[in-house]
Formats: C-alpha cells, structure tokens, sequence
C-alpha cells in the first residue's frame, strides 16, 4: 500500500479521528459597502421565485400536496457547500470551528492577494492560514486570483495579460497554489465586471498554452454572472482537458439559475462560486429564507457546489459566524445544507415545487435519505412525502425559522415510504434518516484485539449521513509500551513501504496515557516489532517504536498538544519515520527507527 486516502474514524471510548482507508497499491444583491479601495461596489437587484420546505412533527390529517422522492434518479454529485475569506484577515479558531464542525463548511475560497512579493512579505500569510484551517477539518480550498500580479496589462479588451507576460503570470499562480496548499487554482475573479479584462477567447489562451504550468487543476473564469461565454467556449474546446479545468465556475449576480447542459455534457463540474442574495440582515428570518431559496436553486439546476460570499466580521448581512464563534440566523440556514449534504452525496429526484411557496430538494447521502425543506409562506403548511427506491423507516428532523437554530425537531416514521409533516412559517427543515444498518467493515480492513484485554473490543463502518462514513470501535487495553502490549487493533496489510495519516479529533481522558494512533506492526502478537505515532490523553503527541519482537519500547514525545491534531508513519523499506501536525499540511517529524519487518506487514489504526 503506497497511498492513503481519508476517511473519517471515531472510536467510542478513547477518540474521534480522521483516519485513512488505505488503497490497494501500496434577492440576488451583492453589496460591499466597506471594501479596499481598489474594490468597486456593486449592487445587483434580482427576484427569485423559488422555496423549499421545512417540516414539524408527524400530523394525523393528509397533507394537502404529495413530493414525490425518488432515490434510484441519481442527478449530479455534491462536490460541497461553503463561504469565503478574502478581505477578512486571519480567522480566529471559534470561527473556524464554528464554520467547519457546527455548520459544516466542506469548501472553501480564499483571494490569492495580488502582490508578487507575498510569498516574502508576509502578504499571503493570513489566507495560508484559513486555508489550512479548512483542510484540518477536512474541507477542500480553492484559491481565486482577484488582479493579476505580472506588469504588462493590455487594454485593448481582448486579453488581459499581453501574450508575452503568460508564462511569467502562470509561475505566479504555480507559486500561490504552492505556498496556500490549493486544492484548485481560479485565475481570474469576474473578468466581465472589472477585475480582470479576460474575454473568453484570451483566457482560453492562456490556460490553454499555460494552464499545465501551474500545477494545480484549475477554474474557469469566474463570471459576475455565470456568462456562458466563459464557460461554453471552453466546455466546447477540444484542446482544454478536463484534467486541466475540470471546473466550470461562475457567480450568481443577475443571473437566473439553470441547468449548464453544454459543460455537463463535456464532463465539467459547475460550481456556484460567489453570492448574496439578499442583504436584509444576517439574523432576519426573511434573508435566510431566500438564502436557502437561493441554494435550492442552484441544487435543483444540477451545480455541483455553492460558495457564499465572504465572512468579513463587521458584515452584518452577509457574515454567518463572528470572531468569537457566534452563529447567525443566515449561517445556521447555511449549514441546513452544508453539515448533512456532504461531498460526494448525490442529489435524487423529487417533486421541486409540490405546492405554492413550497420546494423540496432530496439527495442520497452515503445510502441515506436527506431531504432539504424550505417554507416560504407566512403561515404553516402541511406536506405529504413519498419516498421510493429506499429503507429508510425513521428520518430526524433539524429545522432553523425565527425562533430555532439548527433545533433537533425528533423522529419522523415512514409507514410504506411515505410521512407527512407541518412546516411552520418561513422555516427550513432537514430530514435526515437515522435507521440505516452499520455495515461490516470495508473488504480492506479487520481488527481484532491484541495481547489479552479485559473488555473484548468491537468495530464497525456506518457509512450514513448522520455518521459520514465513520470507523466506531469499542477497545481497552493495558498500553502499547514496555515488550507487550494489549489494545485494540483496525489494520490492513501491505507490502514493504506505505504512509498512513490519521487526524485525531477528539480523545477521552480515561487515562492521561490513554493513546490513539497509527501504527505499522510485523505480525499480530503481542510482542510484536512496530512503529507507532499517536496522541495521548494528556500528555501530547508520541513516537514510539520495538525494535525486534519481545524487545523493549522506546519513546519520544511532545507534551501539551491536544486535540485535534494529526498523525503520521512512513515506511520506507527498514525506515520507519513519525510525524505530527496542526492541520494536515505542515508535518514535524518526532521520531525513526530501522526495524526489520516481513514482507506482509500490518498497517493500521491503534487504540487503548
């Protein structure tokens, strides 16, 4: 095994993690009212006629209009829901936390400041920060170039960089995505507003002759208003691959949502980049009920992501979550979408409008039913669901209106596939099911105890909504130190070299020494020769290694790290090396050691 790939992991008594699955193969207005000045204030008026629905409660009467659900019609995948942050400085750890665990931002944009000399000056800092901040929750990050950084700018209207100054401008954005750890680069914010002079046949240009220069996938220039002239001429050019620009992006100011055939059909994904569409106040019922109009939309028009515009604190339209972590109303509409439509769910068919001010859209998350509901109207409505081509038996509702934030409304029971529910007025409700069997784990993975515990230890995979995907074990166990050890062990093998990475998010105190980790063991015996790199309870992150089988423990640590932090253990032939980090991307190497270890050795997940 030679690569990793993340999946979430919670063990019930000692942490919860982000741990890898190793793969075989070793109102539309935008208003910006306090912006730089090199930023122009834009204000742009649109009407949206559209609603979802939202529900409380199981009711005894028939409702009034039926949605129809049907899971086996899969539309397009869900590449995830998320805001920006340029302009706003370094965020603090609250908002972070507030944005990514409570709300449940999967991606992220941040403005690649057009300053040639950021990577030196500090000017980039801030940004790398957030950027690292959303990969340790394990959001995705793309970077957007607001105004190029190369001298040399035509303007003439047919390109923006002369033809001369390509390359140069390309190195640029290969050394943003590089200092920013970007998962995509966009090289062009809203070059028919102002920002960037592109047209579409001088930016295909440039991405076309450049574009592989940069390193990174890339996304087509982002339109104030989605302009197809963007987008279709690249979908419709033979010469820009999609593992090139896989993305076709744009911004939703005057602009009416609809389906992008011709960049579907040329196997783009279409992402929502950047919108408000409404600036009537972060905490009115009223903005949040057309926010979440807003990205039903979108979703029922097959994008595959939506971005909101940014998270500058002293917005009070615009900005969900505060310096100190509080949420508003408009980011607890947000995360109605974004903390259970996680990426790589599928939107389903289902009845959009099933009655006035009323839309549904339905997705299949991980097997699971999640319906997304928003109620327009001014008073309570009641509506009757019928869900075909699934299991599901029991949903839980979440619902945000005037009064209630992301509230737990209880359990909703199918009778045939088929509930019935009062959405309250201008409200948003999730459904989520909740009856969904934990499935054995993945054909890869076993786990068994080690050594002799006291409590026989238990695992499983629940690959739900609710869990996304989730290892939950039961262990206990003495420690994993001295000549032999005792704890509870999820492992795969693999072949001489492999890099397993884990991101310890939460760890029970049942001991300060109590640990959880990766570890690459020689066989399953108690004495057995391994490497392991964890974190403790209370005492921080540790290396530890046995040398030979029966051998003593020798350990290196680092005290008053806490969760969450990540993990990691390279083999390299006879080289065994540990690291630790803060997110996922700057990695402190604690330890190595050579052990001689089979062929066949056993890589996995520790706990006790």
């Amino acid at each position: 095994f030679t690569e990793a790939v993340t999946h979430p992991i919670q063990a019930t008594n000692i942490m919860h993690a982000y741990m890898p699955v190793l793969l075989a193969a070793c109102s539309f207005h935008k208003f910006r009212s306090f912006l730089p000045s090199k930023m122009k204030a834009k204000i742009y008026m649109a009407l949206y006629a559209l609603a979802i629905f939202a529900g409380v409660g199981l009711i005894p009467m028939n409702a009034h209009a039926q949605c129809n659900i049907y899971m086996g019609t899969n539309l397009q995948t869900i590449d995830g829901f998320g805001a920006c942050s340029a302009w706003c400085g370094q965020m603090s750890t609250a908002k972070d936390k507030s944005l990514f665990s409570t709300l449940g931002c999967s991606l992220w944009r941040i403005r690649i400041a057009d300053d040639i000399n950021a990577a030196t000056d500090g000017g980039w800092n801030a940004e790398a920060a957030n950027a690292a901040a959303a990969h340790s929750y394990g959001a995705k990050v793309f970077g957007t170039d607001w105004g190029a950084a190369v001298t040399g700018w035509d303007t003439n209207g047919t390109v923006w960089i002369k033809p001369q100054y390509f390359q140069a401008q390309a190195e640029w954005l290969a050394l943003a995505g590089q200092y920013h750890h970007l998962d995509w680069v966009s090289p062009a914010n809203e070059p028919d507003y102002g920002w960037q002079q592109w047209n579409a046949n001088g930016y295909t240009n440039f991405t076309t002759k450049f574009g592989s220069a940069i390193g990174f996938p890339l996304i087509e220039a982002e339109s104030f208003y989605f302009g197809e002239p963007f987008s279709q001429t690249i979908a419709d050019n033979p010469n820009v691959a999609n593992y090139l620009i896989p993305i076709a992006a744009g911004h939703g100011y005057g602009a009416t949502p609809s389906v992008h055939s011709a960049e579907i059909a040329a196997g783009k994904r279409v992402w929502m980049t950047e919108n408000t569409p409404s600036t009537l106040g972060q905490d009115n019922i009223s903005e949040s009920i057309q926010e979440a109009q807003n990205i039903s939309q979108y979703m029922n028009n097959q994008f595959n992501a939506y971005v909101w515009w940014w998270m500058y604190d002293t917005d009070t339209s615009l900005n969900f979550v505060d310096e100190s972590g509080n949420i508003h109303k408009n980011g607890y509409t947000f995360g109605q979408f974004a903390k259970w439509i996680r990426p790589g769910s599928t939107c389903v068919s289902a009845t959009y409008a099933p009655q006035a001010n009323v839309n549904v859209t339905a997705y299949n998350v991980n097997g699971s039913v999640v319906i997304v509901a928003v109620n327009a109207n001014s008073g309570s409505v009641n509506q009757q669901f019928n869900i075909y081509n699934s299991s599901a038996a029991q949903l839980e509702g979440y619902q945000t209106s005037a009064s209630q934030n992301m509230a737990d409304i209880g359990a909703f029971v199918l009778s045939s596939g088929i509930f019935t529910a009062s959405l309250p007025a201008q409200s948003i409700t999730t459904f989520v099911q909740t009856n969904a069997a934990a499935p054995s784990l993945p054909s890869s993975w076993t786990a068994q105890d080690i050594g002799s515990p006291a409590i026989v230890g238990s695992a499983t995979y629940t690959n739900t909504v609710v869990t996304n995907g989730v290892f939950t074990l039961t262990a206990s166990g003495t420690d994993i130190w001295s000549t032999s050890d005792v704890f509870r062990f999820m492992y795969a093998t693999n072949g001489v070299n492999c890099t397993i990475t884990a991101r310890v998010s939460a760890e029970q105190s049942t001991n300060p020494l109590a640990k959880a980790g990766v570890m690459i063991r020689d066989s399953l015996n108690a004495n057995a020769a391994n490497a392991f790199m964890g974190l403790t309870a209370s005492n921080g992150v540790v290396w530890q290694s046995r040398s030979s089988d029966g051998g003593g423990t020798t350990s290196n640590s680092v005290t008053s790290l806490t969760a969450p932090y990540w993990v990691r253990l390279v083999e390299s032939g006879n080289s065994f090396t540990g690291y630790y980090s803060p997110d996922g991307i700057t990695w402190t190497q604690l330890g190595t050691a050579t052990i001689s270890m089979g062929s066949a050795a056993y890589t996995g997940l520790a706990f006790c």
